[in-house]
């Protein structure tokens, strides 16, 4: 599949299952066209346009994924493995956008991680 196919497709849809490598090629192109994005002005407009092959996934780009980063710079994505595809043995994964909440913190309880302890004196009972 063709990266710009493979980005069209992402924006529309906010995922997409693809080969490791390929998620890996267009990880980049992905924080730069958000990036592009966030510069509105019309030359980086036309850019996102004539590079995304629908206009429904360049105006989803600028009017619904762009303010829900609008203090982020990158990391804009995250992989998760799904397994190795069955002909050829190649790993997939499922390329998704972040939420806006998750941004790499841990909850804490009281300055410390909370623990399963309570679990496993609720099973010894």
């Amino acid at each position: 599949m063709n990266l710009a196919n493979l980005l069209t497709t992402f924006f529309e849809n906010g995922k997409v299952v693809t080969t490791q490598a390929k998620a890996k090629a267009i990880q980049g192109k992905i924080d730069g066209l958000i990036n592009k994005a966030k510069q509105s002005n019309l030359t980086h407009r036309r850019f996102i346009y004539s590079f995304l092959k629908t206009p429904k996934s360049a105006q989803k780009l600028i009017k619904e994924i762009v303010p829900r980063y609008p203090d982020r710079k990158s990391g804009y994505t995250r992989l998760i493995r799904i397994g190795s595809r069955r002909g050829d043995q190649a790993m997939m994964v499922k390329l998704e956008l972040i939420k806006k909440d998750e941004e790499g913190k841990v909850k804490k309880e009281n300055g410390r991680k909370t623990s399963s302890k309570k679990t496993k004196i609720e099973k010894k009972i």
